[in-house]
C-alpha cells in the first residue's frame, strides 16, 4: 500500500524535504516570537500595545496556513477544504482563511485609540518629510559625540535692576520657535520650526534689533523643531548651543551637525540638572530629559525652566507624559509652552495640576492634519484657571515681565505685518527728507 505524505514533508522520507520543512517552521516560529515581543514605534497606552501585539500575532500566524491546507491528512473522506484531495478546494479554503485572518487583523488594528492613531500619523509624517540621511544612526551618534563639549558655565552679564524679560512665541505653523530677550541683555532661541519658516524666524529676530543669539536650544531632532536651525546658526552670531543626546537619521539633523562643525561651534548636552544661567534673580536650567534611552523621540525633549524673580516659565518642547512623570523639579509656573502642540500624548492631569499656570501657550498650525490641539487637553488647562493662547488663532505672542507682573501682547500676524510696513514706510520717508536737507 502506498504510504500517505505527512504534514507538508515534515516527516517525509526524503531528507531534503524534511530539512526544508524544518527550516520553514523555524523561520515561522521566529517571526511569531518577534511578533509577540516587538513593541510598537508609538506607545500611548497598555491597551494600544496589546492591540499592536495581537495584530502582529495574527499576521504572523498566516505563515502556518500553507502547511495546514496543502498537506495530506489521514482520515475518512469528507468535503472539508484541508482534507480534500482536490487542489482547487484546498486553494479556495486557503484563500478564504487567509482573507478572514487578514481582515480580522486589520479590524483589530483599527480599534487603536485616537491618541495612538494621531501619534502614528505624526510619526509617519516625520519619517516621510525628514529626508533620510545617508549616514547611519551610529555614524551620526559619533558625529554628535565629536561635537560635544563639557557643560562648563559661560560668563554672562549681570541683570540690572528693573530690567525686563520678553518671551516671544513665534507663529511658525505646525512647529515651535521661541525667542527670549533675557533681562541681562542676552538672548535665547528655543527651536526653529520647519525649514520653510527659517527666513521668517530670521526676519522676526532682526526686526527686534538683534544680530546675535547667546543661547540656542534645539529641544529634540524632529524637523518641526530643528528645520530652520542650521540656517539660523549660519546667519547669526551664536553663543552656546544646547541639544539632548538624541539622534535622528534625517538629512535635516545631519545638516545641523555639519553646520555646527563648519561654524567651529561645540554642542553642550541638554539634560536634567544642567544650568544655563544662574544669577541672583535669574535662573535658566534644564529639568528634562532624565534618561538617555527612550522609545519615543519626543521624550528626549529638553525641557527648560526659566525663573526671573517671582515669575516662572516652562518650555516643554514635545515632552510626553513619560517625561512629565519623571520630572522631579517643582514645575509650578506662571507661563507654560504646552508640550507636543497640545496633543493628548502630553499634559497628563497630574502634571497640569502641578503647573497651574496663568497662561498656557500652544504653538500649533491652523487646520493641521493631526487635529492639534486636543479639545480634552484645552479643557484640562482651562480647568486649572489657565488662559489658553494658540499661535494659530492669535499669531505671535509676547509675554513681558519685570519679575513681579506679567503682560501679554497678542495680535494677528496680518495686522503686525501691516504695522511693520507702515513703520518702514514712515522711516523711509524720514530718511528721504533728511537726505534733501
Amino acid at each position: 500500500m502506498k504510504q500517505k505524505k505527512k504534514i507538508w514533508g515534515f516527516r517525509s522520507g526524503k531528507p531534503i524535504i524534511r530539512l526544508l520543512a524544518c527550516l520553514y517552521y523555524a523561520i515561522s516560529l521566529a517571526l511569531l516570537f518577534f511578533a509577540i515581543t516587538k513593541n510598537p514605534e508609538i506607545i500611548t497606552s497598555a491597551e494600544d500595545q496589546n492591540i499592536y501585539k495581537i495584530t502582529n500575532i495574527l499576521l504572523a500566524s498566516l505563515l502556518f496556513l500553507p502547511p495546514i491546507f496543502f498537506s495530506d491528512w489521514k482520515g475518512k473522506k469528507n468535503t472539508s477544504f484541508k482534507k480534500s484531495k482536490k487542489w482547487w478546494n484546498k486553494c479556495f479554503g486557503f484563500l478564504s482563511t487567509f482573507i478572514l485572518v487578514l481582515s480580522g487583523a486589520l479590524l483589530i488594528s483599527s480599534t487603536h485609540t485616537k491618541a495612538y492613531q494621531t501619534a502614528y500619523e505624526e510619526y509617519l509624517h516625520v519619517e516621510k518629510t525628514s529626508n533620510p540621511s545617508n549616514k547611519s544612526k551610529e555614524t551620526l551618534e559619533e558625529n554628535l559625540n565629536e561635537l560635544t563639549n563639557q557643560n562648563e558655565e559661560t560668563e554672562s552679564p549681570k541683570t540690572e535692576q528693573n530690567a525686563t524679560l520678553k518671551v516671544h512665541y513665534f507663529d511658525v505653523g505646525q512647529g515651535d520657535s521661541i525667542f527670549i530677550e533675557l533681562p541681562n541683555q542676552q538672548t535665547m532661541l528655543i527651536d526653529a520650526a520647519e525649514s520653510e519658516e527659517k527666513e521668517k524666524i530670521e526676519e522676526k529676530i532682526k526686526n527686534l534689533g538683534y544680530q546675535k543669539i547667546d543661547y540656542i536650544i534645539a529641544t529634540h531632532p524632529h524637523t518641526d523643531h530643528i528645520g530652520g536651525m542650521a540656517y539660523i546658526i549660519e546667519h547669526f552670531e551664536v553663543g552656546d548651543i544646547y541639544m539632548p543626546k538624541a539622534v535622528a537619521t534625517s538629512k535635516t539633523y545631519e545638516n545641523l551637525l555639519e553646520t555646527i562643525k563648519n561654524q567651529n561651534k561645540k554642542i553642550k548636552i541638554a539634560s536634567d540638572g544642567v544650568t544655563i544661567l544662574n544669577q541672583e534673580d535669574l535662573e535658566v536650567k534644564f529639568i528634562a530629559p532624565k534618561q538617555e534611552d527612550y522609545a519615543e523621540l519626543n521624550n528626549y525633549s529638553a525641557v527648560v525652566k526659566l525663573t526671573y524673580k517671582e515669575k516662572k516659565f516652562l518650555f516643554m518642547g514635545d515632552a510626553e507624559t513619560k517625561s512629565e512623570e519623571e520630572i522631579t523639579e517643582d514645575v509650578k509656573a506662571d507661563v507654560i509652552k504646552v508640550g507636543h502642540h497640545g496633543s493628548d500624548t502630553s499634559s497628563k492631569m497630574e502634571f497640569v495640576n502641578k503647573v497651574r499656570p496663568t497662561y498656557a501657550i500652544i504653538s500649533v498650525g491652523k487646520n493641521n492634519k493631526y487635529n492639534h490641539p486636543n479639545e480634552k487637553i484645552i479643557k484640562r488647562w482651562e480647568d486649572v484657571g489657565a488662559t489658553i493662547l494658540q499661535t494659530a488663532e492669535v499669531g505671535d505672542i509676547t509675554i513681558t515681565s519685570n519679575g513681579e507682573t506679567l503682560d501679554c501682547d497678542k495680535a494677528n500676524n496680518e495686522m503686525k505685518e501691516i504695522q511693520n510696513k507702515i513703520i518702514k514706510f514712515y522711516s523711509n520717508c524720514k530718511k528721504g527728507r533728511n537726505g534733501h536737507h
